[in-house]
């Protein structure tokens, strides 16, 4: 239960201290199902100070961290292969080290990891965002991710982060968290006002929301004023589709679908089927996990008009 609890805070944004030994358990709790067929998990945690962190986004980036090792190993030779956990203090900064003994990455994929939407999954199977979304949620806590890797023998992804600092107040913390991420602009269309709410909650107070309730509303709104870092758009709506959208902006505006996101309720017509293989652009699934929708914006590709 407090798995799930620590999901559901997500969307608070004060930093605090946190104990990255327990996040990194968490993280091996729920990624165990792709991980107990692979490899061994091996731990060697060091003496290290709480991190200034986010709970659930320090637990979900380990979380994908760890799936990623995973998928990096093949199944069945569970006795050769390691995923192995590190912790040691360096200097100001506490570091964590995800390492797999699984595929690795030759030089030209280690460059892209990092990128928005690239991947090196067949289509269907996965969109990219992973790696991405864990640059986003450990720059949004004042830390950064890296990796390296050795084709064939496996890869590295270390996690750093500030050591908490041992008398911040937690109002302190908040303010310094949102003073440190820049405000962006995001426009989400949907024509369900409940969902047109939530979002706006979510991102509300950390950037500038401004809602459109059907396609149409969207394409007028965007003909007038199109400087948004980020666009969440419905695929299924009534009149314009998610769809229809995106085919009158490749004609008018291409330059503003790399910020596109489309969002799902899991049900596809045999056209919405076609369209996510063809487009290679990412979708999100109802509901949504808010620390998912602060790294999308964070990661927004810079804006250049």
């Amino acid at each position: 239960m407090r798995d799930l609890q620590t999901f559901a805070r997500a969307d608070e944004l004060r930093l605090g201290p946190v104990d990255v030994h327990a996040a990194l358990e968490f993280g091996v709790s729920m990624a165990m199902t792709h991980l107990r067929s692979r490899a061994q998990v091996e731990r060697s945690y060091g003496q290290v100070p709480p991190a200034l962190a986010h709970e659930a986004r320090l637990g979900q980036v380990f979380l994908h961290l760890l799936i990623n090792a995973a998928h990096a190993i093949p199944a069945g030779d569970f006795e050769r292969h390691r995923v192995t956990l590190t912790t040691r203090r360096e200097g100001a900064w506490v570091l964590a080290e995800v390492s797999d003994t699984g595929m690795g990455m030759t030089p030209e994929v280690l460059q892209r990891a990092f990128e928005p939407f690239f991947t090196t999954r067949p289509v269907g199977e996965g969109s990219g965002l992973g790696l991405s979304i864990c640059l986003g949620l450990v720059r949004s806590m004042h830390g950064e991710l890296t990796a390296t890797s050795i084709p064939g023998l496996g890869s590295t992804f270390q996690v750093r982060l500030p050591i908490a600092e041992r008398f911040v107040h937690p109002g302190v913390a908040a303010v310094r968290a949102e003073e440190g991420a820049s405000r962006k602009r995001v426009l989400v269309v949907d024509d369900e006002p409940q969902l047109t709410s939530v979002l706006r909650r979510i991102l509300g107070r950390q950037h500038d929301v401004v809602v459109a309730h059907s396609g149409r509303e969207a394409l007028t709104l965007l003909e007038q004023d199109d400087a948004f870092d980020r666009i969440f758009c419905d695929l299924m709506m009534a009149d314009l589709t998610g769809m229809d959208v995106h085919a009158e902006l490749a004609r008018r505006r291409p330059q503003l679908l790399s910020r596109f996101v489309f969002m799902t309720g899991g049900s596809f017509t045999d056209r919405a089927r076609a369209f996510l293989q063809a487009v290679p652009l990412p979708r999100i699934e109802k509901p949504f996990e808010p620390g998912v929708l602060h790294a999308l914006v964070e990661s927004s590709p810079p804006r250049t008009g």
